[in-house]
């Protein structure tokens, strides 16, 4: 049998991030830092990020140490809790919890939201550094005034794109990060078996615009927090 020493160093070795995710946080860290620099050295310094090798050093080192800071971050391991019914009190008191968080939205949600934004920094650092790779292109004044055009249609596509991008997938990666954020601050003191309850509940609460409480709602109309109905609208 098992002892209770050898299950938990199973929990804590099963909450080891892998090696996949551990590079995505540094590549997402070295592309933010780039992007930041490369915008710092643009509209402040006036100069370009491929004036000097030393240009990629800060973000080289940025991407280092969330790496390292990813990797060897202590998790708890997750404990599910022992409520299997929500009803009545146990209901009033996870919309109360959701409302709470929401009025106190901290660093990790701020984290995930900058998260999302990823694809199109990668765009606006590509475009930059095409610009200024273009920009120090020896060419006769033909050419450069087509390049100068080409330069302007670039933009205008990049900006399409990204008005598409955010249109469409940005609104909702926003979406499903702060519904994570809201299941990992609500989640502790119930069991498995609601855990889709949990989380049609949150998506009621995402649907409320701002100023108004879940609680509200739940007070007027207890019943559109019946369990089956919230099911149903969580599988529309």
């Amino acid at each position: 049998m098992e002892s209770a020493e050898g299950k938990s160093s199973s929990l804590a070795k099963e909450r080891k991030p892998s090696v996949y995710s551990v590079l995505w946080v540094g590549i997402s860290a070295y592309l933010w830092a780039y992007g930041v620099q490369t915008l710092y050295l643009v509209f402040f310094r006036g100069i370009s990020p491929f004036s000097d090798q030393i240009y990629g050093i800060p973000p080289a080192i940025v991407m280092l140490v969330a790496g390292l800071f990813y990797l060897f971050y202590p998790r708890c391991p997750l404990t599910p809790g022992k409520i299997e019914d929500l009803k009545g009190q146990e209901m009033l008191k996870l919309i109360q919890s959701l409302d709470r968080v929401y009025e106190a939205v901290g660093l990790r949600y701020g984290l995930r939201i900058l998260a999302t934004f990823q694809a199109m920094l990668l765009i606006l650092v590509l475009v930059f550094a095409f610009v200024f790779v273009a920009s120090f292109v020896t060419a006769p004044p033909a050419d450069k005034v087509a390049l100068g055009v080409a330069l302007i249609a670039l933009v205008i596509a990049s900006g399409s794109f990204a008005m598409e991008y955010v249109h469409t997938t940005l609104t909702e990666r926003i979406s499903e990060a702060l519904s994570d954020y809201f299941f990992r601050k609500v989640r502790e003191p119930y069991s498995t078996k609601v855990y889709p309850i949990i989380r049609a509940v949150i998506l009621e609460r995402l649907r409320l615009r701002k100023g108004q409480n879940l609680e509200d709602v739940y007070i007027l109309e207890p019943l559109l927090f019946d369990q089956k109905t919230l099911l149903e609208k969580l599988l529309d």
